[in-house]
């Protein structure tokens, strides 16, 4: 009966902590593997706890990724100020490349979607080179270091 209670609530921490994660909604990856990449120019919204975009034709929801690495940027983002952003564009999530506000210009991923603060990692997750190619760090050309986004699928300027 303990035994068969303990599977019970395995599965159920299990089932909770998946349904968790599911909720969160895309993650930037995710929209990377179906966007396109844009540009476009609008105003800042807050919504507790999320920044959107807002543009004549729409209003999108700003994933700039890293929370520690945003703060680090130094980038102070005020409701209602002009903002222009480059990023891969689905449905209305735009997971931000780089953005310009009060004259300053931010970046968060390279041109290929690739996160920047995960370049200052220790590089264990470049495929099945040895530990001492791994640990480089010029290690550029790791595998899986783009995100499928191709300069062909760059979309026109939208506004």
């Amino acid at each position: 009966m303990l035994k068969r209670i303990t599977l019970i609530t395995i599965a159920l921490v299990i089932a909770a902590g998946s349904a968790l994660a599911l909720a969160d909604g895309p993650w930037g990856r995710d929209i990377l593997k179906k966007g396109t990449v844009v540009n476009l120019e609008g105003t800042l919204r807050y919504e507790d706890p999320e920044w959107k975009l807002e543009t004549g034709s729409g209003s999108y929801l700003l994933h700039f990724g890293n929370r520690a690495y945003l703060s680090e940027t130094g980038i102070k983002l005020n409701e209602g100020e002009p903002v222009s952003v480059e990023g891969a564009l689905s449905g209305d999530d735009l997971v931000v490349f780089s953005a310009r506000v009060g004259g300053k210009t931010y970046r968060f991923r390279d041109e290929n979607g690739v996160p920047l603060w995960v370049r200052r990692g220790n590089k264990t997750n470049c495929g099945d080179r040895s530990y001492e190619q791994r640990n480089r760090r010029d290690c550029e050309d790791c595998p899986g270091r783009s995100f499928g986004l191709k300069k062909d699928r760059r979309a026109d300027q939208h506004s």
